[in-house]
C-alpha cells in the first residue's frame, strides 16, 4: 500500500505490465530498500540476504538467475 502519488503510480506500472518483486524482506533495518522486478519469477531463485559490504548498514542480496 502506498501513500505517495509516486508510489501509487510505480506500483500500477509494476501491476499494469504483469511484473512481481522478487525482493520481500527488509534488506535495510525495517524497510525494502532494493526493488527488483522481473516478468518470469521462475528465472529468479536461491535469493539470500544477509552480511554486508564493509562497514554498510546494508543488507547484501545474493540470488540466482536462470538462463538457458
Amino acid at each position: 500500500m502506498a501513500s505517495c502519488r509516486q508510489s501509487r503510480r510505480l506500483l500500477e506500472c509494476i501491476g499494469d505490465n504483469f511484473l512481481s518483486q522478487v525482493i520481500d524482506s527488509p534488506t535495510r533495518g525495517d524497510v525494502t530498500l532494493d526493488l527488483m522486478v522481473t516478468t518470469t519469477s521462475e528465472l529468479i531463485s536461491d535469493i539470500k540476504l544477509g552480511g554486508s559490504l564493509g562497514c554498510s548498514e546494508h543488507t547484501l542480496v545474493e540470488l540466482t538467475v536462470l538462463r538457458e
